[in-house]
């Protein structure tokens, strides 16, 4: 992968090894750079290639916005799912799609990637986010379908507008950032990955205000920390109502869904 970032005319794994000749002395310096930073300082390699693949899309990345892990993509395929279950052809011809915490935009452009139809306003607290997310939202072209803004959830005035929200909260308490490896600690912004005492803080404001911005009958899709579980199960939010957990594969995520009474 580091070739690819390096060496103009390699494009895959393929172009590496079946021509190993065309390259250029300042290609060959940038490739040692790019190893070296990965060697030396643990830098991700998603960094370092400035872009990865979510979904299907091309999303730019950049330090210090965290990039999504593959599990996330389980979020995409319950949005296009639920799109499709009997009776919601209404949102199947049209959504307007809230993403909580939005990051590099991965999740709310791949959604709408596949529903053309669909409209959708990202958040995120961080600076650097929000301008690459729209840097990402240009990049496909979705600039008339798609608004990014800083902000948190509580600050967002539109009420009951929405159709769906989906996202992939902080969830590791504060304590723990430690013990996390240094791809995450050194290069990715903690307030993407840590979220108070309990890891709860974010999941909480998603769910308390969930009701007062997504219309009467609308899902909420979050990704979950598997042993946060537990504490999740136990809030109450008047207006939402627990729907179903789905588990991935090896069970390393939850993703809850819960609809607004």
């Amino acid at each position: 992968m580091l070739a690819t970032a390096a060496f103009s005319g390699v494009k895959s794994r393929e172009d590496s090894l079946a021509d190993k000749t065309a390259v250029l002395p300042v290609e060959l310096d940038r490739f040692v750079t790019l190893c070296q930073r990965r060697s030396r300082d643990r830098e991700p390699l998603q960094y370092l290639v400035g872009e990865w693949d979510f979904h299907g899309v091309k999303i730019a990345v950049r330090a210090p916005v965290l990039f999504l892990r593959p599990p996330a993509e389980k979020i995409v395929d319950l949005a296009l799912e639920y799109a499709n279950r009997p009776g919601k052809k209404g949102i199947k011809n049209e959504c307007h799609l809230l993403d909580g915490g939005c990051g590099s935009g991965a999740i709310i452009i791949a959604i709408l990637s596949k529903m053309k139809k669909w409209t959708g306003v990202g958040f995120d607290i961080a600076e650097e986010a929000t301008k690459l997310s729209e840097e990402n939202v240009e990049r496909h072209k979705m600039t008339d379908r798609v608004k990014i803004m800083q902000c948190t959830m509580d600050e967002l005035q539109d009420e009951r507008v929405f159709d769906m929200f989906v996202g992939c909260p902080p969830y590791v308490p504060d304590k723990d950032l430690s013990d996390l490896p240094p791809e995450v600690v050194n290069h990715q912004d903690r307030r993407a990955v840590t979220a108070g005492t309990d890891g709860m803080d974010v999941i909480r404001e998603f769910l308390k205000h969930a009701p007062r911005v997504v219309r009467s009958g609308g899902p909420v899709f979050m990704e979950i920390y598997p042993p946060l579980a537990p504490k999740l199960e136990a809030i109450q939010v008047d207006g939402l109502e627990f729907v179903r957990c789905y588990t991935n594969l090896h069970e390393k995520s939850y993703y809850y869904e819960w609809i607004v009474l």
